[in-house]
């Protein structure tokens, strides 16, 4: 059986995400012609490793598109949820808006893991 799941050095397929505080970005097209895209999937608000992560990632922003790189996070928390992380968190690079759901694994490009905290049961990435 062939797998779907996306291996070192191909292509992320293109997807287009609505971004916390409007417009889209197609994920797998960075916006400037020659360009890398960094995709940075996290789960949430309530994950305090993503939350400094993405802090982190904020400091480097600068350093990234300096070589040509931008920089994507993409939510696994629907709007409210991911706003609050942009603003707790003093994101100035494109956040998308939950878009790769548990259900939306079919295609077989995700991997999913189950929580590990006791707290949040029902999510998955």
């Amino acid at each position: 059986m062939a797998t779907k799941k996306l291996t070192s050095g191909s292509q992320l397929p293109e997807i287009t995400l609505s971004l916390v505080g409007g417009g889209k970005a197609t994920l797998g097209k960075p916006q400037k012609e020659g360009n890398w895209q960094l995709v940075f999937v996290y789960r949430g608000l309530h994950c305090p490793i993503c939350q400094k992560y993405l802090k982190k990632l904020e400091s480097l922003k600068d350093k990234f598109l300096a070589t040509a790189a931008e920089v994507v996070a993409v939510s696994g928390d629907p709007e409210g949820k991911a706003v609050a992380m942009v603003e707790s968190a003093g994101l100035t690079f494109p956040v998308a808006l939950r878009a790769l759901h548990r259900t939306d694994a079919g295609s077989g490009a995700l991997y999913l893991s189950s929580t590990v905290s006791g707290g949040n049961g029902s999510a998955f990435f």
